[in-house]
């Protein structure tokens, strides 16, 4: 192949494989260049392989392209999330968090602190999964400081013998 011009410069295609604007092998970009209907030059070689040209603000690029853009205010996983949720992709690249609802149930006050019931269950000074701590509040009927600050029982492993009796399989 001859000197291919493309971004203002001409180079030849080996050059242009290395240049640091290339994102596909270099057989994908000898293919694409020799399709000059389906391929500007430009695209060839800076679309990576299997991309999909996606449109927003009255332009085309990839999505990784889009992620690059100093329009995207999200990360890459919002993105995505918010474009598998339906999202526009104007929408999924610009729109700040949404809002929270509301707490998922009350919220139960301890040590001078209000929170979830799931909240209480991950603050890491307890160690409590979300059942125990339900449990030890419906079940046991413990005040909500007493639940969260008990000590976990160890299960006390019963001897093959004695588990087998109680089994009744003797």
């Amino acid at each position: 192949m001859d000197k291919i011009e493309a971004f203002g410069e001409c180079k030849g295609v080996n050059s242009w494989f290395l240049d640091p604007r290339c994102n596909v092998s270099l057989a994908v970009l000898k293919r694409r260049l020799s399709d000059k209907k389906k391929w500007t030059a430009e695209d060839a070689i800076r679309i990576p392989s299997r991309a999909t040209l996606r449109e927003a603000f009255g332009e085309s690029k990839t999505i990784a392209e889009w992620l690059k853009d100093p329009r995207c205010t999200q990360s890459a996983g919002t993105v995505y999330t918010r474009l598998k949720k339906g999202d526009s992709l104007e929408d999924a690249l610009t729109q700040e968090r949404r809002p929270a609802g509301p707490p998922a149930g009350p919220l139960l006050r301890a040590f001078g602190e209000e929170k979830t019931l799931k909240a209480w269950s991950r603050d890491p000074r307890f160690g409590l999964n979300e059942h125990t701590l339900r449990s030890r509040l419906d079940v046991q009927v413990l005040p909500l400081e007493d639940a969260l600050t008990r000590p976990l029982r160890a299960k006390l492993a019963l001897p093959k013998a004695e588990q087998r009796r109680i089994a009744g399989i003797a």
